[in-house]
């Protein structure tokens, strides 16, 4: 007796099993769970922060607003839900943001270094610390790196 035929017929059964079994787990894993174990990326367009598309460098403060460092729209700050821009002096083109572990953004750019600090309403406003350079060391290059340790900000 020739069992071929039917050796075929439960070996193309076997086989279309496990693919139905493995198109169902797929379906399955995305459903509601497919987000768990995943990073949420947002991209925003320079419409919607109304700036230059260029940015050097970003960072994230405890309270978990975002803070870009803008080639033409000095930084820009998100909380969430909207943009806002602080400008420096002379509209200095901004190269590098970084938090420290006292939560103060610090911040270099073309010609210019400095920090935020919050105003009498508290809204952050930068606070240029130039003056602070001696004359004998002019500031006219381009601040590219901060380093946030436990002894201090370099």
């Amino acid at each position: 007796m020739n069992f071929e035929p039917i050796h075929r017929k439960i070996h193309l059964r076997t086989q279309l099993h496990v693919i139905f079994l493995f198109i169902a787990c797929r379906a399955f894993t995305q459903g509601a769970h497919s987000e768990i174990g995943h990073f949420y990326i947002q991209n925003y367009k320079s419409e919607e922060y109304g700036s230059h598309p260029q940015i050097f460098g970003i960072a994230q403060d405890k309270n978990g607003s975002i803070y870009a460092a803008n080639v033409v729209g000095g930084i820009l700050e998100f909380d969430g839900v909207s943009w806002r821009s602080i400008k420096l002096p002379n509209s200095n083109p901004v190269l590098t943001v970084v938090v420290d572990e006292n939560n103060t953004k610090w911040i270099g750019a073309d010609k210019e270094m400095g920090y935020l600090a919050p105003d009498s309403l508290g809204f952050l406003r930068y606070r240029s610390l130039r003056r602070l350079v001696p004359p004998t060391h002019p500031l006219e290059g381009q601040i590219w790196d901060i380093f946030s340790t436990s002894e201090g900000v370099l």
